[in-house]
């Protein structure tokens, strides 16, 4: 089974071995009517931007396009440009009939981080374990009495 990730390594790893035979040096014995084919195989190929805008669209298929087939300087700047050509086909709804059907990653809630207890509440902590209650308002008789109305049906 091939996971996204495997399938856009495969598709970056493809375009680097056709480009590899394009130049003479690195492959001096290849046909030159082999060279060509690889030449007008690249002049369509999926360009790094064109996987990056494939695993937005469709997550499940295509794995993210690593952060090195990119410059540093220009990464910025393409994504600015993926976000707007993202927004822009959503707006226009022009992906709508080619994703029907498709199933879409569910976003991860945030969940609240835990809180540990803090010296007060380990120390309730210990005091409840050890049997000794501190805590006299349960003895208190003007003390309010907590509502349990609602919670229980009524017999």
């Amino acid at each position: 089974m091939t996971i996204p990730l495997e399938r856009t390594r495969s598709l970056i790893e493809t375009k680097e071995f056709l480009e590899s035979l394009t130049y003479p040096p690195s492959t001096p014995r290849v046909p030159a009517a082999v060279r060509e084919t690889a030449r007008q195989l690249l002049r369509h190929y999926p360009a790094p931007l064109d996987l990056q805008c494939a695993n937005r669209a469709l997550p499940d298929i295509f794995g993210p396009v690593p952060a090195v087939i990119f410059p540093a300087k220009d990464k910025a700047k393409q994504q600015r440009g993926l976000a707007k050509m993202v927004e822009a086909s959503e707006r226009l709804g022009l992906y709508d009939q080619e994703l029907e059907g498709v199933p879409v990653r569910a976003v991860a809630k945030k969940v609240a981080p835990v809180q540990l207890p803090n010296a007060t509440t380990r120390a309730a902590i210990k005091t409840a374990k050890s049997g000794q209650v501190t805590d006299t308002s349960l003895d208190d008789p003007s003390a309010p009495k907590p509502s349990c109305a609602g919670n229980y049906p009524q017999s």
